[in-house]
């Protein structure tokens, strides 16, 4: 009670103050001039402090509170960079993964695509020579209606890449299966205008001696210096002259298979060149055991001569 008490009575509010005020009189004297003197109600001087006061404390409230606000503020427009960095560079991974979908879905369509094509080569070649093509399927681009089992989900990208790696797998089990079958032999060694005089198998002596014999291949009788050429792509293991044979030429077209040209007049490729299906490799001719010019082709499968007239029908 005492402090309020002497705080109403220094501001004045007691109300003796107002009906007795008191007053501070400042005397300024001049040199040479009359003096003057400046007087100062104590009652108003005290509501001026006090105002004044009130006023610096709210201004020192203001300014606390804008600095506050400042520093709060630019946290805040930090934070919001900060984001906005965050969104570009999440924004361009995203770009960047479209971009990556975009390009897996392009290649996988085109590893289909080269899927089917090679299915229909497969296919074709296969019913060509009437062997089953049990490398060939389909490809399984449409799920069938009826499917079922443990599921595994997996993300789009994984599925990307579990897909390529099927089809690229597929992809290469037909190559495979391509190649055995153009590996294959087809067709005749020698001109069509040629006569098959002697087939695969148990055979007269061609040479008068009352006895037989088996013959491994089919003898085409043609002009001499007919072109005699490579039934399938391979490349050359024998060029030059083998006892009865004459002058011989084997080609080895992988996949077991290999194919014997006999009694050559010319050859016209030479060991180890690579040769492709229909390339000239010689001239037929009467050389080695021949009762005239002809020629004589062998096939061999796994290293055991077989019956060629299927390879060349």
């Amino acid at each position: 009670m005492m402090r309020w008490a002497a705080i109403r009575d220094w501001l004045g509010l007691d109300g003796a103050e107002s009906r007795h005020p008191r007053h501070v009189e400042l005397i300024i004297l001049r040199t040479g001039k009359a003096a003057f003197s400046l007087r100062f109600n104590l009652y108003y001087l005290h509501w001026a402090l006090t105002a004044f006061g009130i006023m610096l404390t709210l201004w020192l409230v203001t300014l606390g509170w804008a600095a506050w606000y400042h520093a709060v503020n630019s946290q805040a427009l930090d934070h919001a960079d900060v984001v906005e960095q965050q969104m570009k560079v999440l924004q361009a991974d995203n770009s960047a993964l479209n971009h990556s979908r975009s390009v897996l879905a392009t290649r996988y369509q085109t590893m289909l695509d080269q899927l089917g094509m090679l299915e229909n080569q497969v296919r074709k070649l296969a019913d060509r020579y009437h062997e089953p093509a049990a490398a060939v399927g389909r490809s399984q681009t449409v799920a069938p209606a009826a499917m079922g089992g443990v599921a595994w989900p997996m993300s789009r990208e994984a599925a990307f890449s579990a897909m390529q790696q099927q089809v690229q797998s597929r992809i290469g089990e037909l190559s495979v299966a391509l190649a055995q079958l153009q590996a294959r032999p087809e067709g005749w060694p020698i001109t069509r205008t040629a006569d098959i005089t002697s087939r695969f198998g148990v055979r007269a002596n061609p040479f008068g001696e009352d006895s037989y014999e088996f013959h491994k291949g089919l003898d085409f009788a043609a002009p001499f210096a007919s072109p005699v050429w490579s039934t399938a792509p391979g490349t050359v293991i024998t060029a030059g002259l083998s006892g009865p044979n004459g002058n011989l030429v084997v080609v080895d077209h992988g996949y077991g298979y290999r194919t014997a040209y006999a009694h050559l007049s010319q050859i016209r490729v030479h060991v180890g060149e690579a040769v492709q299906a229909g390339q000239v490799i010689g001239l037929s001719g009467n050389t080695g055991r021949s009762t005239g010019p002809h020629l004589h082709y062998a096939v061999y499968l796994n290293g055991v001569l077989i019956d060629p007239y299927p390879y060349v029908e």
